[in-house]
């Protein structure tokens, strides 16, 4: 494949891998890599449009596997969705240059700034260097990029509470033990981690709304909670189990001694 530089609507994933591995990239690494990638796209692209799912998906156009691999893929819309490619790789591009620099992209939220932050994972590994291209455009992701996320973002802020939400995406993979809640006000979503002993529990509340208890994460230039370690979790009844006001209809028969309740009410009521 010719190396060259793609239109607005592509861009090309530059790798090369550890000399450990002559300089070939891990197919485990490779897979990591780009999904962690898609996850920046996802969240620049679900920011953009102000909706819960992305617009685009990708394919890839290009390959070429010595080394360097050279990857080109290409932003499509989803059908019936404006095209907003060009511009999402654009940001993809310019964000990761803001925190090489230090600084937060501009208009990014947490969900954003914590996909930046995994898309290095790969490179604490075996990847040497990635590099991401579009339009004349370049930039080398940084292995520091977790740490300089992590500073511009600044450290956490932890107090004791509960978070009531929509509890979604357990991940036991390697004992993880992590779910995300969707809260009715306030954060997106908010990761958070459980002991083994709540696992029954965390099941239990799968596509539920539950209550959970324990330590509250904000980062100190967040509004919204980030993450929750969990001491306890509460699975809440559905709307259709909790009982009606008509169903307490003659509950507490004979109470008033043989009055009414309304002449009970103005026997007892204070008129000063």
């Amino acid at each position: 494949m010719e190396n060259k530089i793609p239109d607005g609507s592509k861009f090309m994933l530059t790798l090369k891998g550890g000399i450990s591995d002559g300089e070939s990239v891990r197919l485990a690494d490779l897979i990591d890599q780009l999904k962690a990638v898609k996850d920046v796209l996802n969240a620049l692209d679900k920011k953009m449009i102000g909706a819960k799912k992305p617009s685009l998906f990708y394919r890839v156009v290009g390959m070429n596997m010595n080394s360097p691999a050279i990857i080109e893929i290409e932003a499509v819309p989803q059908e019936g969705k404006i095209d907003v490619g060009s511009r999402v790789i654009r940001n993809l591009i310019s964000g990761l240059k803001y925190i090489n620099d230090g600084k937060r992209p501009i208009d990014a939220d947490f969900e954003v700034m914590e996909s930046f932050r995994e898309i290095a994972a790969p490179l604490k590994r075996n990847l040497a260097t990635l590099s991401i291209s579009s339009n004349n455009e370049s930039v080398e992701v940084s292995q520091n990029i977790e740490q300089r996320v992590e500073e511009i973002l600044g450290p956490d802020q932890v107090e004791i509470g509960s978070v009531r939400g929509s509890l979604d995406l357990i991940d036991l993979h390697n004992k993880k033990n992590l779910f995300k809640i969707y809260p009715i006000i306030g954060a997106k979503s908010i990761k958070c981690h459980f002991p083994d002993q709540l696992l029954q529990k965390a099941v239990s509340g799968l596509n539920h709304f539950v209550k959970v208890y324990g330590e509250i994460h904000t980062k100190s230039n967040e509004q919204f909670p980030h993450f929750i370690q969990i001491y306890d979790i509460e699975v809440l009844p559905e709307s259709s189990d909790i009982p009606l006001l008509s169903s307490l209809r003659g509950f507490a028969k004979g109470a008033y001694l043989g009055k009414s309740s309304s002449d009970h009410i103005i026997d007892n009521r204070d008129d000063w």
